[in-house]
């Protein structure tokens, strides 16, 4: 009787040790028959048995089976307990620990190329769940492009750029900012995410790494209008109106026709030296003669001008008519581009009234 339950324990540990590793064969059989569900169940119990967890085949199997999967689950909508980005998650996982055992048995071209094209699929992937809202996994899935990517000596700042998209949506806002400096200094998009960055530390209160940031930004790309603008906002703030003003004239000598930092310009000399406000004006409107802002200043300035003169000891009936029709023709071109402005109609009923032509 000993001698019979000892040959029954040796026959039932050869047939499981042997179990294990036909699981791979199984698998792979069941994928050729499209038989998924099991095909599935013996590869995932194949990839944890200590026989066959570290052989190249058994991952490289197990890729291509749950990357079959995910083809079905688009395909026909039949669902195998798993949300499709995790799929295509588990995929990319197998694909990467084959490639890190011993690929001798195995095409190791074709695991390449696989591997390659199932990273555009964990982009795609990420595409459609970030127009869906779903920012948290869409980040996942781009940061999983990126490692991919990485695997072959590419740097994927595109997957970078909408990881930093995905994070700022998402409300993670440190690894928005890490994301958009990662793709700002390696050149991609750099002037829309140096801006990006600054943005969102300002709104975190992180004042201390602005200007710092601004200075980085502008140092490879001068003639970045957001940034500058930026610069010239935070030096306002710190209320270094001579620092702004240098600003600006820095910055137009690099962007000589941006009406708007003329404008700027025109603003911040108002209180020092009018005449030189009322020519900054004037270019952004020979820019841009649809500036409604610089319209309206220019149009105040001279209404102004007109009262300071007919205020005067020596005023006449006649003193500042030219200053008041100046006037009134830019105000008038303000009415006609944002009409309804309360401020403007008046000023241009009492220039109304008193021209009289």
């Amino acid at each position: 009787m000993k001698s019979l339950l000892s040959s029954g324990f040796i026959v039932f540990a050869l047939t499981y040790s042997y179990a294990q590793p036909n699981n791979v064969i199984n698998a792979y059989m069941h994928l050729q028959e499209k038989q998924l569900e099991d095909a599935k169940e013996d590869i995932d119990a194949a990839s944890e048995h200590e026989k066959t967890k570290g052989h190249a085949k058994t991952w490289y199997y197990r890729g291509k089976i749950y990357m079959a999967i995910y083809n079905d689950m688009i395909s026909s909508g039949t669902e195998y307990g798993m949300k499709a980005e995790n799929v295509l998650l588990e995929a990319s996982k197998s694909y990467k620990t084959a490639r890190g055992l011993n690929t001798d048995r195995i095409d190791k071209n074709q695991l390449d190329r696989e591997y390659q094209i199932i990273g555009n699929y964990i982009l795609n992937e990420g595409v459609s769940l970030y127009n869906d809202k779903s920012y948290t996994m869409a980040s996942t899935l781009f940061k999983e492009t990126i490692e991919v990517q990485k695997d072959f000596g590419i740097v994927d700042s595109l997957a970078m750029y909408n990881v930093a998209l995905a994070s700022e949506r998402g409300a993670n806002i440190s690894e928005a900012i890490e994301y958009y400096l990662k793709c700002a200094r390696m050149g991609y998009n750099s002037d829309i995410a140096y801006h990006s960055a600054v943005i969102l530390y300002k709104d975190q209160g992180i004042t201390s790494e602005v200007m710092k940031l601004i200075d980085e930004g502008l140092s490879s790309n001068p003639q970045n209008v957001n940034l500058l603008i930026a610069k010239i906002n935070m030096l306002l703030s710190n209320e270094d109106v001579n620092g702004a003003l240098f600003t600006i004239d820095q910055a137009l000598v690099e962007i000589p026709d941006n009406p708007d930092l003329h404008f700027s310009r025109g603003t911040l000399l108002e209180g020092s030296d009018i005449n030189e406000a009322m020519k900054s004006y004037e270019r952004a409107i020979e820019i841009n003669p649809n500036h409604v802002s610089a319209l309206y200043n220019l149009g105040a300035a001279y209404y102004n001008q007109a009262v300071d003169l007919r205020n005067a000891e020596e005023a006449t009936n006649e003193t500042a008519i030219e200053e008041l029709k100046m006037s009134r023709k830019y105000l008038q071109r303000v009415e006609e581009l944002s009409p309804g402005n309360e401020t403007v109609l008046s000023s241009l009923a009492v220039i109304q009234e008193i021209l009289q032509d």
